[in-house]
């Protein structure tokens, strides 16, 4: 999102918050634009309901949360790793006594980051519902993220973790499954001898598999939207304080984004 200051016709001055494809700089932008750059713009376009200024304000309203999310989750992805290289490095994991206070600080924000997809899940189930789709629904089907709850369900609800590290991994252990009401992803095969499921966790990849699923979702609502629809995008200021713009049709910015992001 962008924070644009702009003036009314009358010369009032205001601050207008909008998404990043209004911006005609973000075509050249590194890493490439995606389809849910896209999406962030175009979504009000489908909504079809008698209340139809109302819902189109929700529709807005709502995307920006889920930019907030998505921004919030690449932040705390940042920072895990950031923990992650310290538990890592730390020469005292091996003493018979050492602080654990380190370990505490990387499951918050592992926490945060599991409470994060979940928020995200429940974002784009509200989008679809306003949009009558469930393509949503396509994330259960994902092992990534079926894994990704069951331990939400276990480390927010039912019980922490014993974290240790070994051989440069982080080994998170679990002794309360059992007590999970729906299971998704773990099972008992998984267990050791003492009846505890050690998860290995290791950052590299996090936040890049819900980055890839929400990409796909959002091309699939953008393919119900003609690909002559058109975006006017901001180019440069005026002295008077207004805008100067150009139009952009969907298909143009669709074929600019990468699928694979």
């Amino acid at each position: 999102m962008k924070r644009v200051k702009s003036k009314t016709t009358n010369g009032q001055l205001l601050w207008i918050l909008t998404p990043d494809i209004h911006l005609a700089s973000i075509i050249k932008r590194k890493p490439p634009i995606s389809f849910l750059d896209i999406f962030y713009s175009f979504a009000p376009r489908l909504v079809k309901s008698k209340n139809q200024e109302e819902w189109i304000e929700g529709i807005k309203c709502t995307m920006m949360d889920l930019n907030n999310k998505v921004t919030g989750m690449n932040f705390i992805v940042k920072e895990i790793k950031r923990q992650e290289s310290r538990l890592l490095g730390l020469k005292n994991n091996q003493k018979n006594v050492s602080d654990y206070k380190p370990y505490q600080i990387f499951l918050v924000f592992t926490e945060a980051y599991l409470n994060c997809l979940h928020s995200i899940r429940d974002l784009i189930k509200n989008i679809d519902s306003h949009l009558g789709q469930k393509h949503n629904e396509d994330i259960m089907q994902e092992d990534w993220f079926k894994l990704n709850m069951d331990l939400r369900t276990l480390c927010h609800h039912i019980e922490t973790p014993l974290m240790s590290v070994e051989r440069d991994v982080i080994v998170l252990r679990f002794e309360r499954s059992k007590k999970i009401r729906k299971i998704r992803f773990l099972s008992d095969s998984m267990k050791d001898e003492h009846g505890i499921i050690p998860v290995q966790l290791t950052c590299t990849d996090l936040g890049v598999d819900m980055e890839r699923f929400l990409n796909k979702w959002a091309k699939k609502h953008l393919n119900y939207i003609s690909a002559e629809e058109i975006l006017e995008q901001i180019i440069a200021m005026k002295k008077d304080g207004t805008f100067k713009t150009r139009k952009i049709t969907l298909g143009k910015l669709m074929s600019i984004a990468d699928s694979s992001v």
